[in-house]
């Protein structure tokens, strides 16, 4: 067993020159560069799993399995985040799993939140975190900022202020580290406790700093949505337009193109639209639900679209 490895090259001299050994090793990095290994990703736990550890460690919460549920389900379902909650639960006896799930959901950063004081899954993050190159943090802590679930590479060049190959490099070196996840080819995420880690360190950088790269997502979402909704209706965008032009951009010159990146952006453009609202980016706010909208009836979204009452509306309005 080769514990908690940083490099191939640290785990090459190890490994046996002959057959009939076998040798695991375990890494925070993707080890792709390690002849004849073969990887096993551990993922997050299935709900089950996750709550009947939960209750193995907790030693209670079988009469309480709903709270359990959501309990598991805002620790990421994450085994490490679960003991620690387990522990922590055990240690309190008069709490109930409720008690304890209302105090994580009430928490701005579930990362710190979750484990003892002297030994949060935080800590665990800033191993990871803290061994990045300064320029790599940055980009981290920016990708924090995303109101939506899911970015690619454009998004991420906007919102860092980045080149488009420097952003998809950046991507590809927190990926192999296991700070973001890869939901598709070029499109990627933040587990729900890393993205609450990620904002909590957003959070100390200069507010002015903040403003420039969520401006900067803003009119890359904007601009590109209205250039998508120009291929699919022939027309002049609707809304006011951008107040810069992103220096990355998706090929959008069929129409195809414009509905599989509306398609793929959908919830990332709603949720643009709900924070552009609440935090009085107004000409945002009104005019990416005005490109969205001949896509939105063209899909049989009609209950999303700008025209829809806020009362009658599902999945994320973009108008409210």
């Amino acid at each position: 067993m080769l514990d908690g490895a940083a490099t191939h090259e640290q785990v090459e001299p190890l490994t046996p020159g002959t057959g009939g050994s076998a040798v695991v090793v375990t890494s925070r990095r993707r080890l792709t560069a390690l002849s004849g290994a073969l990887p096993l990703e551990l993922d997050i736990m299935p709900p089950g799993q996750a709550a009947d550890l939960f209750t193995r460690v907790s030693g209670c919460g079988g009469n309480e399995p709903e709270a359990v549920a959501e309990l598991v389900a805002l620790a990421g379902r994450l085994p490490l985040a679960i003991q620690l909650l387990g522990a922590r639960l055990r240690s309190h006896r008069s709490w109930t799993v409720a008690d304890l799930a209302g105090e994580l959901a009430a928490a701005r950063d579930r990362s710190a939140a979750i484990g003892a004081a002297d030994e949060p899954v935080r800590a665990v993050f800033d191993l990871s975190y803290l061994a990045l190159p300064a320029r790599r943090r940055r980009f981290f802590r920016h990708l924090g900022l995303q109101p939506g679930p899911s970015i690619d590479a454009c998004a991420a060049a906007a919102l860092t202020g980045l080149g488009l190959g420097q952003a998809g490099a950046e991507l590809d070196a927190l990926f192999a580290i296991h700070l973001i996840e890869e939901l598709a080819p070029g499109r990627y995420r933040l587990h729900d406790l890393l993205g609450d880690y990620a904002r909590a360190l957003a959070a100390t950088d200069p507010p002015g700093d903040r403003d420039r790269a969520i401006g900067r997502l803003l009119d890359y979402y904007t601009s590109t949505a209205q250039a998508a909704d120009r291929q699919l209706t022939r027309r002049a965008a609707s809304g006011t337009p951008a107040d810069g032009v992103p220096a990355s951009v998706p090929d959008l010159s069929t129409r195809e193109q414009a509905m599989a990146w509306m398609d793929a952006e959908r919830s990332n453009l709603h949720a643009a639209v709900v924070h552009a609202a609440r935090h009085h980016w107004l000409a945002h706010a009104s005019a990416i639900p005005a490109a969205m909208d001949s896509f939105l009836r063209t899909t049989g979204h009609w209950d999303q679209g700008p025209g829809t009452p806020p009362d009658r509306r599902r999945g994320g309005p973009p108008g409210q």
